[in-house]
């Protein structure tokens, strides 16, 4: 038998869900906003591969909820390009650059340009948030590893309690690889 209690007044509190839904539906509408304006023509002038946008929404991320809006959704290990945007209940709001082993060698110099702004992730999964956001990331790439299958750039982002400016700061975020990815 379980040694915990259930918390009452948290199960019967309806503000409380109602302001987690209200939260929840905010950052779907903003990604929603995101996507529109990224038509699948224009991502496949950008990645030829892409497959367009999604956005998933779930509960259960290391245990806190989340909501994810990626962009190009190409996964491949040796062609992967994938822009993600993580609003992480608990952990913040992140941008993380996936870039396959084929890919990150043809866009070495954009990689290296976007360093200024982002950090790389040496963790063994481009999925392992935690450990991601956990460690203390390395700017620094050095050369590319061969056996490496990809490469992973993220940067926390600050958003403002202001749609629109949350708005603004994701799309700037979202042109600046897009300018970057050459």
């Amino acid at each position: 038998m379980p040694e915990s209690n259930f918390d009452l007044d948290l199960i019967f509190d309806p503000v409380l869900y109602h302001r987690i839904k209200e939260q929840t539906d905010l950052y779907i509408q903003l990604f929603e906003q995101l996507a529109g304006e990224l038509p699948q023509q224009e991502l496949s002038l950008i990645h030829g591969s892409s497959k367009g946008t999604k956005i998933t929404n779930g509960y259960r991320l290391d245990d806190c909820p989340y909501q994810v809006l990626d962009i190009v959704r190409d996964f491949n290990l040796e062609t992967a390009f994938n822009i993600r945007i993580l609003n992480w209940w608990g952990n913040g709001l992140y941008i993380f650059v996936l870039y396959g082993k084929n890919t990150s060698i043809i866009m070495k110099d954009s990689i290296d340009r976007m360093l200024k702004h982002y950090v790389v992730s040496d963790q063994k999964s481009p999925w392992d948030y935690k450990k991601i956001i956990r460690k203390t990331p390395s700017k620094k790439i050095g050369h590319i590893n061969p056996t490496s299958d990809f490469i992973q750039i993220y940067k926390r982002l600050e958003p403002y309690r202001d749609f629109q400016k949350t708005y603004s700061i994701l799309k700037k975020e979202i042109t600046f690889i897009f300018d970057n990815h050459y």
